[in-house]
């Protein structure tokens, strides 16, 4: 199994935020904008893949209950987590306190 601090860990190199992959950096590299790029960017990805997830359940309301598809819930809620410690990250959140906020929830 893997940790959060895993997952924060291999970010850098897994998730490249340079002006090649985002050409808005290049204008706001060496400025505090960069890193609010950087914060707004994960959240619009943990936002998209909820939005996948929001597109089946509405099908599922209306009556298509065969829309239910796990392996998409499964990928969406995976990148949701991966796109949270990115956030974390440039948020330059530790994920040790993230993991303690959850701990803590879990026991109480």
């Amino acid at each position: 199994m893997i940790n959060l601090k895993e997952v924060f860990e291999v970010l850098p190199e897994k998730w490249v935020c340079d002006p090649a992959h985002y050409p808005a950096l290049a204008v706001l590299k060496n400025t505090p904008f960069a890193n609010d790029f950087k914060r707004k960017h994960a959240l619009l990805h943990l936002i998209k893949q909820l939005g996948k997830i929001e597109t089946m359940e509405e099908k599922i309301d209306h009556g298509a209950r065969e829309a239910f598809d796990e392996e998409l819930v499964v990928e969406c809620l995976a990148k949701s987590i991966i796109n949270c410690m990115q956030y974390a990250r440039v948020s330059e959140i530790n994920p040790e306190k993230i993991e303690k906020w959850i701990s803590n929830f879990i026991t109480k």
